[in-house]
């Protein structure tokens, strides 16, 4: 009977012992002395990243051979000694490991991988950082530890590949490491950068002896940006939520057919699917080729109407969200959708374009949203537009980026001015009878809206109070010149609503633009409107398709506030094409 009690007790203690090495020692007693991580905590902190190779080096034993930490530096997708190890404990913009934010699903268990215990088979997971550990002889009977500043430590994951699979790694620098002569240790961000951390961290491994570091080594890394998609990267798939007898939804499915493009639609009744979702991509260099993902930003305003982004999550498709709903009075009720955020295309100092939003008096764009997209730094800084003057108060109201068939783009930006003008030309050409939106609710007479002077003079003062300084805003911070802005016909009520559809809030399909029928008038057979619209991108190579959208004009949105697109993500890597802020 004892020796089976025994029997079990040695059992017991040696499964616990294993345990123990398996998971590098989550329940041992504390190894390092509270003053010991301290001082190593205070050693990373106090330096800049530029500043970590110049700390001190290993205080003693430098004759014998020291532990060797290294990741991808060169940003090839493969993590070698010698080519990874020059410059590993710096990180600039061009050069330096890569951190992904593991955010899509390979497991198809419905939450992002970086929510799972630990990760997945690598071999269907690559959204790990690789880095290798190399313990020479001397060292390899000591406990070896694995620290990560404190600002980073909240946002980061790390795992110990063992023959049991990825076991969690302790970042406070407390649990040893279950020790081998070479160790592969997988890190994963939690989150991209954000008002709350600049994406930076600086990964340590040491041995300590007593009250001193005997061996150390670390890394410096980033988390990598997420970036926005503009009208001129390649679409793969369009999403709309359309209306109960959509008289749209034939329409568009028959130009995605016709493109041979996926159309989802989603009828939980969000209606403006562009206000949703914003649809980017990330970076990120892993076996040995450049891995471009997909990643929708999820909207901020309830669970209830901003639920569909997250049925995006997938392999190799991630999802996140930043920021929640905020209290809003009721006239910038709509100021933190995504109709409010854009990226012009590619700019001149800015390879990646400028994120632009709007602002209207006192309110903003969510100012967490603002923080993380400048923390992204490679579409920052973002401009702010003038919407006070709109109803709903969107920048995709005002100004569209479509390509000009020779590799750069014209800005399509709404003119009331251009508008009064128009219905000026048609009176003096004997059309004042013309009739403008015709079956739409603001349907009048050319002679009828001329006729009302505070509509008219309303819409010249929009030109000249809001108009122009736009004009003149993105001429100076978008570097575009006047032959690279064509001004479009539009009018406005005074509460800010278009009377006619906006010609402007369109859908770039690569060389076929999906544009609002804004039933204009009707001359010589021909709706003068769609004449000037097409007179106006002459020479682009541009063609265009007309699509009767009255049932989301009339709830005061267009084509571009009713859609969103799915576009290819850059295969350039971002360090290869660094906007001027950011280059060294």
């Amino acid at each position: 009977m004892k020796r089976r009690y025994w029997l079990v007790v040695a059992i017991a203690f040696l499964l616990i012992v294993n345990a123990h090495r398996l998971t590098g020692g989550l329940f041992p007693s504390q190894l390092v002395p509270n003053e010991l991580l301290s001082r190593l905590e205070t050693s990373v902190d106090d330096l800049s990243l530029d500043d970590v190779s110049e700390s001190l080096p290993n205080p003693s034993r430098q004759s014998k051979e020291p532990i060797l930490l290294y990741g991808d530096t060169n940003r090839d997708g493969i993590v070698r000694n010698p080519e990874d190890l020059e410059g590993r404990d710096r990180w600039s913009w061009e050069k330096g490991i890569l951190l992904p934010f593991n955010q899509d699903d390979d497991n198809l268990n419905g939450i992002p991988d970086w929510q799972n215990s630990q990760p997945i088979d690598f071999v269907r997971d690559r959204e790990l950082a690789l880095l290798r550990l190399n313990i020479p002889e001397p060292w390899q009977n000591r406990p070896i530890f694995l620290h990560a500043n404190h600002a980073a430590r909240p946002h980061l994951r790390a795992f110990q590949r063992t023959h049991q699979g990825w076991i969690p790694v302790d970042l406070t620098g407390q649990t040893p490491l279950n020790s081998s002569r070479n160790l592969v240790i997988g890190m994963e961000a939690t989150d991209f950068a954000n008002q709350d951390w600049n994406g930076f961290a600086v990964v340590t491994a040491f041995i300590p002896d007593g009250g001193e570091i005997v061996q150390r080594d670390r890394l410096a890394m980033r988390v990598t940006p997420w970036l926005m998609q503009s009208n001129l990267n390649p679409p793969k798939r369009v999403f709309v939520s359309p209306q109960s007898n959509s008289t749209f939804l034939p329409q568009l499915a028959a130009e995605t057919q016709a493109q041979n493009l996926d159309l989802t639609t989603d009828s939980s009744g969000i209606l403006w699917m562009q206000d949703t979702m914003e649809i980017g991509f990330m970076q990120f260099p892993s076996r040995g080729e450049l891995h471009v993902l997909p990643a929708v930003l999820n909207g901020i305003r309830s669970s209830r109407i901003d639920g569909f982004a997250r049925t995006l999550l997938g392999r190799d498709f991630g999802w996140f969200s930043v920021a929640a709903s905020r209290p809003l009075p009721a006239a910038y009720s709509w100021i933190d959708w995504y109709g409010n955020l854009e990226v012009s295309p590619p700019l001149p100092g800015y390879p990646w374009g400028r994120i632009y939003y709007g602002v209207a008096n006192d309110y903003s764009l969510h100012p967490e949203l603002l923080a993380f997209l400048d923390a992204q730094h490679l579409q920052a800084p973002a401009v702010a537009l003038d919407t006070s003057w709109l109803y709903i108060g969107h920048v995709d109201e005002i100004v569209s980026f479509i390509p000009d068939g020779n590799g750069s783009f014209l800005a399509l930006v709404t003119s009331p001015g251009a508008g009064v003008e128009f219905l000026e030309t048609l009176a003096a050409e004997g059309q004042g009878d013309a009739t403008l939106a015709r079956g739409l609710s603001g349907q009048a007479t050319v002679n009828q809206l001329l006729a009302n002077d505070s509509l008219m003079d309303h819409n010249r003062q929009l030109q000249q109070d809001h108009l122009n300084p736009i004009l003149d805003t993105l001429k100076q911070e978008f570097q575009l010149t006047d032959d690279r802005i064509r001004l479009v016909p539009a009018l406005y009520r005074p509460l800010g609503d278009a009377i006619f559809p906006n010609l402007v809030n369109l859908l770039v399909l690569g060389d076929r633009l999906l544009v609002s029928d804004p039933h204009g008038a009707i001359i010589d057979g021909g709706d003068r409107l769609q004449e000037i619209f097409l007179d106006l991108i002459e020479g682009t190579g541009l063609s265009v398709a007309f699509l009767d959208d009255r049932e989301y004009h009339e709830l005061k949105g267009n084509i571009h506030c009713a859609t969103n697109v799915l576009r290819q993500g850059s295969e350039q890597a971002f360090w290869s094409a660094l906007p001027d802020p950011i280059k060294p």
